[in-house]
């Protein structure tokens, strides 16, 4: 029994569904291939100051990632730059605290940067926190800013298409106390 289709009708039907079924894989590996499940992660940054004499005052920053719901990265390197609004210093650079691996033997850390496993990762809704401080000028505003460099687990596939980093950054001002502030 033979069940092609005999009217146009039916031509045109089929038609519409295989064009339907190559838009919706076009749609989706278009999603995969532009970072579909690598892109849900927010930054929040959290600057505080307190004095420390009538020229310094010190400057923590917290800085707390939260993954969003899909997949896992790895986290390749995160910073803070610090620039002096009004001031022709240079930039401070410094790294987030907490953000290396540590080495571990048998189920005891070690405190050291692991060799073997340098990549921390963040898994779907975790959230993780890492700081840096430093002294700054005291009557001085701060702009803060953070980058952090981070890979899919699936993107580590370097023999098919090598390392795909991607890019976070985010960006925050510390403005000066008043001198009745508490030290």
């Amino acid at each position: 029994m033979n069940k092609e289709p005999k009217h146009s009708k039916d031509h045109f039907k089929i038609r519409v569904d295989i064009l339907t079924v190559i838009a919706v894989g076009v749609f989706f590996a278009y999603r995969f291939f532009t970072g579909w499940m690598s892109a849900n992660m927010d930054i929040v940054i959290e600057p505080s100051r307190a004095h420390l004499n009538d020229q310094e005052d010190y400057l923590a920053i917290i800085v707390r990632l939260e993954r969003g719901e899909y997949g896992s990265v790895k986290l390749g390197d995160a910073q803070v730059r610090i620039t002096y609004v009004d001031s022709t210093e240079s930039p401070t650079v410094l790294p987030l605290v907490g953000t290396e691996r540590l080495a571990d033997s048998g189920g005891k850390l070690d405190w050291k940067p692991s060799p073997d496993k340098p990549l921390l990762i963040l898994h779907a809704k975790e959230k993780s926190e890492f700081a840096a401080a430093l002294k700054v000028p005291r009557k001085t505003a701060c702009m803060i800013e953070i980058a952090v460099s981070t890979y899919r687990r699936l993107d580590d596939i370097e023999w098919l298409w090598g390392f795909r980093w991607g890019q976070r950054r985010s960006s925050t001002v510390s403005l000066p106390l008043s001198d009745k502030a508490t030290p």
